[in-house]
């Protein structure tokens, strides 16, 4: 896999993420909803929301410590110890294909 491919999977698994947890705010389906249905869901629209998230991201890194070099990978680390390779599959695994709303609903817990 040449470095263009792996930089290319590795935006995909995060807009993957990121989109992952923006639909499972309903503060933010509804926020797009009400755009879409609006007409303001546009291109120039899109590049200010990745504006917004680039400015987001610098924001992070500078509430880092000093000494870290990057943000730390969900997918490698849990509780600042480095994940195993099953580890980090499963993980993997759990945030592709656990329904988390499906097992709520299985089990009869209901959040509030």
């Amino acid at each position: 896999m040449s470095d263009n491919e792996k930089d290319n999977k590795e935006l995909d698994d995060l807009s993957r993420a990121i989109t992952k947890a923006l639909l499972k705010s309903k503060d933010v389906l509804g926020i797009l909803f009400d755009l879409k249905k609006r007409n303001m869901i546009e291109p120039t629209a899109m590049l200010a929301l990745i504006i917004k998230v680039n400015d987001l991201i610098n924001s992070a890194e500078k509430s880092l410590p000093d000494n870290s070099s990057g943000l730390i990978s969900k997918t490698d680390h849990i509780d600042g110890r480095i994940l195993t390779k099953n580890e980090a599959a499963f993980e993997e695994y759990l945030s592709d294909k656990f329904d988390e709303t499906e097992w709520l609903k299985k089990y009869g817990i209901i959040l509030n």
